[in-house]
């Protein structure tokens, strides 16, 4: 049995990401990534979180 999570809160998921919690809402606010809700929780899937991390456009040499 995997113990990786199935989903992340919106704390764990910026973590996980490496990003600002602003720039995540800016993400569900683009339609990019989508939140769940279990009660007043937010959530992020983990397979969401890793579709949205591997859209984002690949760094340019002189971007590094």
């Amino acid at each position: 049995m995997s113990t990786e999570p199935l989903a992340f809160t919106v704390a764990e998921a910026c973590k996980a990401a490496a990003v600002s919690r602003t720039e995540l809402y800016r993400a569900v606010g683009r339609g990019e990534l989508i939140l769940r809700k279990r009660g007043k929780r937010s959530l992020v899937l983990a397979a969401e979180l890793r579709r949205w991390v591997e859209s984002l456009p690949a760094a340019k040499p002189k971007d590094i």
